[in-house]
């Protein structure tokens, strides 16, 4: 198995290593960073959902009301026989409602992790079959010597597919990654399709920019799968409809949110919940002429700065 690079998300970057920030394919020592960030990119994405549930006009209206109607058979009767005065007098009744109101608030709360609770499983899910994220097993990946002259054909698939995805490492340690896929069912002569299907940032870079950078390489690294077969570019990706952060980073390389469809769960309960408080999972796109654009606009999707390596 090859030496895997640091792939604790709880670590520290290396001080002594040189502030550079650079991109790399997915190698066999990186298997086990890739598999740790694109979970816990997927697990971070349930923490929206829950507030979005918590705090939906569903959510504080209800908390506003059943406050009001229970501070009224705890409160009212002092209040018509003495005012706030009274009230003053009687705080252990005043409590017992803020006690009730904080309760309540954590009920929806509670409630809001039961209904999201399928974000995190399909994120958690990632590490038992890679493939749907990645195009290839990580496990079969890491036992790979790549320096190995005799690599059996399937071996030789494998890191064919891995370089489909790109990662970020800053200080030698990997930080983000983004990983695309061709969907061969959207593809036909007029247009060549792909899609984002893993992507995964440390928390601490989220909004350093990077994950836009990456976002570019997919769009290249299509346009070189699709090698000038099909004339329109069309490439997606799934987000869930309270992921604000990565929907901004979105709109910010002209995607377009498509379609919307629910999020795939089997518990009845959940379904319900996540469809009653809006919870979703959105179809980003961005679709390019690749036949109207120059190699060199192509390009320049990396942006004017070097994308290969630049300081942070």
């Amino acid at each position: 198995m090859s030496q895997q690079k640091d792939a604790n998300l709880d670590s520290s970057l290396d001080e002594k290593a040189p502030p550079t920030l650079y991109f790399s394919k997915l190698t066999p020592d990186l298997a086990n960073a890739a598999l740790n960030l694109a979970v816990d990119f997927g697990r971070r994405s349930q923490a929206p959902a829950i507030k979005a549930i918590a705090t939906h006009p569903i959510s504080i209206s209800t908390i506003v009301v059943a406050v009001a109607i229970f501070g009224y058979i705890q409160l009212g009767e002092f209040y018509r026989i003495g005012g706030l005065s009274l009230i003053k007098g009687n705080l252990d009744q005043f409590v017992v409602v803020l006690i009730f109101a904080t309760g309540l608030t954590s009920f929806f709360f509670m409630m809001g992790t039961y209904f999201t609770n399928i974000i995190r499983e399909n994120a958690d899910a990632i590490a038992k079959d890679t493939t749907p994220a990645f195009g290839l097993d990580l496990t079969r990946l890491a036992m790979i010597n790549p320096e190995n002259k005799k690599l059996d054909k399937e071996s030789k698939e494998i890191l064919a597919q891995a370089e489909n995805t790109n990662i970020a490492l800053y200080r030698e340690t990997p930080i983000a990654l983004v990983s695309i896929s061709p969907v061969t069912n959207l593809s036909d002569k007029s247009k060549f399709a792909t899609k984002i299907c893993g992507l995964g940032i440390r928390k601490v870079y989220q909004k350093s920019g990077i994950l836009e950078d990456l976002i570019k390489w997919a769009l290249v690294r299509s346009n070189e799968l699709n090698a000038g077969k099909s004339e329109q570019l069309l490439v997606l990706i799934d987000v869930l409809s309270t992921d604000a952060e990565t929907k901004a980073v979105l709109k910010k390389m002209k995607f377009q949110h498509i379609t919307t469809n629910d999020v795939d769960t089997t518990d009845k309960i959940s379904n319900f919940g996540l469809n009653t408080f809006g919870v979703s999972l959105q179809v980003w796109g961005v679709a390019l002429n690749v036949k109207s654009l120059k190699e060199s606009d192509i390009k320049s999707l990396l942006s004017s700065k070097d994308f290969n390596k630049k300081d942070l």
